[in-house]
């Protein structure tokens, strides 16, 4: 549903005729699919958390350019890279969710790269014991090098605000 932009973003629901308010949650700028999954400065953010993590310096920049990137990072994982773009896509869909109709805060994107891995270990429990064991290994990395990223830079906390 994402890749063929159905999604009921900003845009698409103004399509609908929408009276509110088309601008990111984040950055002020027009809300679209892929604004609000690549180009906005918070998908940015944990879209360079997840290439730190996974050890390259490479961000992708759109939803073609992620199967490309996820092969080159994960030849071995090709079984699970749907899974990961939809972890990746649902933490950030949901944590717009929060901020636009719940009027919630997200201190840091780190949070919802936690979240991401969060997903993966709850779903991995749906798959058999090696693969199993492989993505929650994995998402605990990636949790540990985004955790340590964080600590390491010294940011200061990013307000979300409606």
């Amino acid at each position: 549903m994402v890749s063929v932009d159905v999604i009921l973003t900003k845009d698409n629901l103004c399509k609908r005729k929408w009276k509110g308010n088309s601008d990111c949650v984040s950055c002020a700028e027009k809300e679209t699919r892929n604004h609000l999954f690549f180009e906005c400065s918070t998908a940015k953010y944990i879209w360079s958390l997840l290439a730190y993590s996974l050890g390259t310096d490479c961000r992708l920049v759109n939803m073609d350019q992620y199967w490309v990137w996820i092969h080159n990072i994960l030849p071995q994982g090709s079984q699970m890279h749907a899974v990961g773009l939809a972890a990746v896509c649902w933490a950030i869909w949901r944590t717009r969710n929060s901020v636009c109709f719940d009027k919630k805060r997200i201190k840091s994107p780190t949070e919802i790269v936690c979240m991401i891995c969060s997903f993966l270990i709850y779903w991995a429990g749906m798959l058999n014991d090696g693969l199993k064991q492989q993505v929650v290994q994995g998402a605990e990395a990636v949790k540990t090098a985004a955790l340590s990223f964080h600590k390491m830079c010294n940011l200061r906390p990013m307000m979300i605000v409606s």
